[in-house]
């Protein structure tokens, strides 16, 4: 399952059953997302054609893959009145990364009431893998890797962490690899980029870097990504972002592209949670290496991590 921040843009609402006898509605909406739950403003007075525009964020995490969007209507002296909803499959915007607003289906029970204009965004996070989820040749070994902690700003907050980091003191065998699971990554041919993050240290301590090193990619079908880069033209002391390729997500199996209004249906017989079952069970793993086997002796360099992100 994707994580990343799913936009969720409420226009307005048309068509609705009106819930008052003697006067006009006082629309709002709850929208709920995972665990997480959200109200518009009021739309005072504004009956069965309320109009929002206004726009709600939610973090989307493992297990998420629907919206729901409930109207109410506000009443001072009694209970809210459940005006109708509708339920969106995230799936399509996972896919694209952005749907227009669309006019879905408001129903009451398994009667349609209604209608509400909503647009979607989303936003994959960025997959960071620290050098600890790595297999470094001799990396335990104080003779060749030191394990360092560097101070780093928090990319959500004003706060600063500590980032531990591998730093290559002296090898003839470079030789570092790690893997991702992509299953959870956005699904539908989604483009991302693999990418280390390294640093060379000042002239007098990174040295032998006139051989070019090998970066790699193997993607889940076996197809293999390779190519060199030489390390010792490029600045010192600054992070460098090596890219070890690219690659797609995982398609999105066929019945995933239904009619979405049809989605209630498909969620009463269970269909959805079934696909997602299966989608979860494809897994499929990347490997990426930075390597260098010639014998030559190198060090001076710091290894931070491998970035995996959306391809810009």
């Amino acid at each position: 399952m994707p994580q990343g921040t799913l936009e969720v843009f409420l226009i307005k609402a048309s068509g609705l059953e009106n819930t008052d006898l003697l006067s006009k509605m006082d629309p709002y909406a709850i929208l709920t997302c995972g665990t997480q739950e959200q109200k518009s403003s009021v739309a005072k007075g504004e009956g069965t054609e309320p109009e929002w525009n206004e726009t709600f964020l939610f973090s989307i995490c493992e297990g998420t893959s629907e919206l729901n969007i409930k109207l109410m209507d506000k009443d001072c002296l009694t209970k809210d009145d459940f005006v109708g909803e509708t339920l969106i499959l995230l799936w399509p915007v996972f896919k694209n990364g952005h749907i227009e607003p669309y006019t879905y289906n408001v129903i009451k029970g398994d009667k349609y009431c209604g209608q509400m204009n909503i647009g979607l965004t989303f936003t994959p996070d960025e997959k960071y893998l620290f050098p600890r989820e790595f297999s470094i040749t001799w990396g335990e070994e104080e003779q060749y890797w030191q394990w360092t902690s560097i101070a780093e700003s928090s990319s959500t907050s004003d706060e600063v962490v500590e980032v531990e980091v591998a730093e290559l003191l002296a090898v003839c065998w470079l030789d570092v690899n790690g893997k991702l699971d992509i299953s959870h990554l956005c699904p539908g041919g989604v483009e991302y980029e693999v990418v280390f993050v390294v640093k060379l240290k000042e002239e007098d301590e990174a040295t032998g870097w006139e051989i070019p090193v090998n970066l790699r990619l193997v993607l889940p079908d076996g197809t293999t990504q390779e190519h060199q880069v030489c390390l010792e033209a490029m600045p010192r002391s600054q992070w460098l972002e090596l890219r070890a390729g690219e690659f797609k997500t995982l398609p999105l199996p066929e019945k995933h592209h239904t009619d979405r209004h049809h989605h209630h249906h498909r969620k009463a017989t269970g269909g959805d949670h079934h696909d997602e079952q299966q989608l979860q069970a494809e897994k499929a793993e990347i490997q990426f290496s930075l390597f260098e086997h010639g014998g030559h002796w190198k060090g001076g360099l710091v290894v931070k991590g491998v970035i995996v992100r959306p391809k810009k």
